[in-house]
């Protein structure tokens, strides 16, 4: 796993760590991170197969994937996080925080993934194409370089293999504090998709961002971090 040169903030601050969506690589979180930076120290690993990061030769379902962002974390000496994760991102934060609890401090789950109303990859491909005209333009770019660079069949096997898993038993694991932001234009994650992952979390919460697509870090920023801080600020020694 590699980590964008771009992202970083002072020592000493919380470290929120930000986890990237299906074939993309941390370039499509730097508007936000940069935000978030004010107030955090902020981290973009690129997971195995994406950006910069080495590419197994087998690919790495979601489990897989959310223990090597744990074993990132041990390499880099990071004991614990605030966990963000966009889209697949979420997913792998999730797992994360299941499998290793003491290592996830609270959840941060931007257009959450797996949502069973949209339960084929086909259909899952089909809306996010449909999303592209609702993003910003200038995402296009990072997109279609991200994606050549990730792979098509890799991101097919990745989007399968995501669809495979048990969302509702996974999240039942989940004690941290989570919030849920949706954008209300975003055709991947419906309303009732996160309003149900708040029901099943231990301690959930939703935010909407209004006007809001699917690639909520890259398209809209500082909305995105008007709905994130709020919640991080009810968590005593965050922002201390």
């Amino acid at each position: 796993m590699t980590v964008s040169p771009e992202a970083g903030a002072p020592e000493g601050r919380p470290t929120v760590v930000m986890v990237h969506g299906l074939g993309m690589s941390a370039r499509s979180l730097l508007p936000t991170a940069r935000l978030l930076a004010r107030d955090f120290r902020v981290v973009l690993p690129e997971l195995p197969g994406n950006g910069r990061s080495t590419r197994p030769a087998d690919v790495l379902d979601v489990p897989a994937l959310a223990d090597a962002l744990v074993d990132w974390m041990d390499r880099v000496g990071l004991p614990s996080a605030v966990l963000v994760g966009h889209s697949l991102g979420s997913q792998v934060a999730v797992h994360a925080a299941g499998r290793h609890p003491d290592r996830v401090t609270a959840l941060v789950l931007v257009s959450p993934s797996r949502d069973p109303l949209i339960n084929t990859p086909w259909k899952k491909a089909l809306r996010l194409l449909l999303d592209g005209p609702r993003e910003s333009p200038k995402l296009l770019p990072v997109a279609v370089v991200d994606y050549l660079r990730a792979g098509p069949i890799r991101m097919w096997r990745t989007l399968r293999a995501s669809l495979e898993t048990d969302p509702i038993r996974t999240l039942g694991r989940v004690r941290q504090p989570t919030l849920v932001v949706r954008g209300d234009r975003d055709l991947l994650v419906s309303p009732w998709w996160a309003r149900t992952i708040c029901a099943v979390v231990g301690d959930g919460r939703v935010a909407t961002v209004t006007d809001g697509p699917h690639g909520l870090p890259f398209s809209t920023p500082a909305d995105l971090t008007r709905a994130i801080m709020p919640f991080l600020r009810d968590y005593p020694g965050l922002l201390s």
